[in-house]
């Protein structure tokens, strides 16, 4: 075991390494607990990395983009006629999102737009680890949905629900920019003016 863990990490590219270090760190469990194994590492520049991982039914896509975290997806493993290694032509789903599914919770715009505040200030372990305590309570249920025969019977409901989400989320992005703008354009009109009569007077 510890020399195929071994093998593993020298297959890695030099540049992912610390990156997976950490993923281990926070997402270990998947490995431990899930039977996940690291299918391959996609390594691409100035320091981004994705490392897909696959168990039975399912394969999970965690990516960092420049030291950036960059959340963690999964999809159903492919068809024969889909390469073995490909992470394209798959329906890839947030986790955040199927999470919001299990709960039947629609989010409002402004409690996504407070935790991506909340989030820019995180580092990347801090990132890490806020991601996978609020996922790993409900991953017993992730790993049902995504089973093979369990998927293709919900797999509607959860489009559906996804587009209800998207729909509902577009209409109170539009909503809180014309109410931005609202309180925006009246003193930019006041300043505007106020301006235009200074440079008169001069």
């Amino acid at each position: 075991m510890a020399s195929q863990k071994a093998k593993v990490f020298q297959e890695i590219p030099l540049e992912c390494r610390r990156y997976w270090r950490l993923l281990k760190r926070y997402f270990g469990w998947l490995l431990e607990e899930y039977n996940f194994t690291l299918l391959y590492v996609k390594n691409g520049r100035m320091s981004s990395c994705g490392f897909v991982l696959q168990a039975d039914d399912c394969r999970v896509h965690i990516s960092i983009d420049r030291g950036t975290f960059g959340g963690i997806r999964i999809a159903m493993v492919p068809s024969s006629r889909i390469s073995e290694v490909s992470i394209r032509g798959l329906r890839w789903y947030y986790v955040g999102e199927i999470v919001d599914y299990l709960r039947g919770w629609y989010p409002k715009w402004s409690q996504i737009e407070e935790a991506s505040r909340q989030d820019s200030k995180l580092s990347l372990n801090e990132a890490m680890k806020k991601e996978a305590r609020e996922i790993r309570p409900f991953w017993p249920q992730i790993m049902d949905l995504f089973r093979e025969d369990m998927f293709e019977q919900r797999k509607a409901s959860l489009e559906e629900f996804l587009e209800r989400e998207m729909q509902d989320l577009h209409k109170q992005s539009m909503k809180a920019a014309r109410r931005r703008e609202a309180e925006w354009l009246p003193k930019w009109k006041e300043k505007r003016l106020y301006n235009d009569k200074t440079n008169y007077e001069d």
